[in-house]
């Protein structure tokens, strides 16, 4: 099965957490085609907003370190995925730009809002990366929510940098 939704992958945002300080949580990813990424290959910011992509060679444009890696194989047509993260924290409360989902990975502008991420946006690379893990399970305006359902910017959420 194509995991095409973040509950194809897990039913909340954050799998797992190390006792190093380290989480496997969901990520999005770009459209690998008939490609397969292996466990601990590293990821970095895609051109695709709020999207990885495996990282690039040395040299190239788009090098950079994260700390991040994948965590279970991805294969053809998968665009979720479990995403492993090197320390880490959870920032709650935090508020959206504008509607996100969750594994949509974000940067922290100057006022404080989350914004999606973006390589072609200016300065996104020089941000660190957050992204959004929750809560799965929320209440608007009388209306259960799930995993697989946005988060308004009016909503609070849960961001893992």
């Amino acid at each position: 099965m194509a995991k095409t939704k973040a509950s194809h992958v897990w039913h909340k945002g954050i799998k797992y957490r190390d006792k190093n300080g380290g989480f496997d949580f969901i990520a999005r990813c770009n459209d690998i085609g008939s490609n397969t990424w292996a466990k601990g290959q590293g990821m970095m910011l895609s051109a695709d907003a709020g999207e990885l992509v495996l990282s690039a060679a040395p040299g190239d444009k788009d090098f950079h370190e994260y700390g991040l890696s994948v965590a279970e194989p991805i294969v053809d047509n998968d665009r979720y995925f479990l995403c492993h993260k090197d320390g880490g924290r959870v920032k709650h409360n935090q508020k959206l730009a504008a509607g996100y989902n969750i594994g949509d990975a974000l940067v922290q502008t100057a006022t404080g809002t989350w914004t999606i991420a973006d390589d072609d946006t200016v300065g996104h690379e020089l941000y660190r990366l957050g992204f959004l893990v929750g809560p799965a399970d929320r209440i608007t305006a009388t209306v259960l929510k799930g995993i697989d359902d946005a988060f308004s910017a009016t909503e609070p959420a849960d961001i893992l940098m």
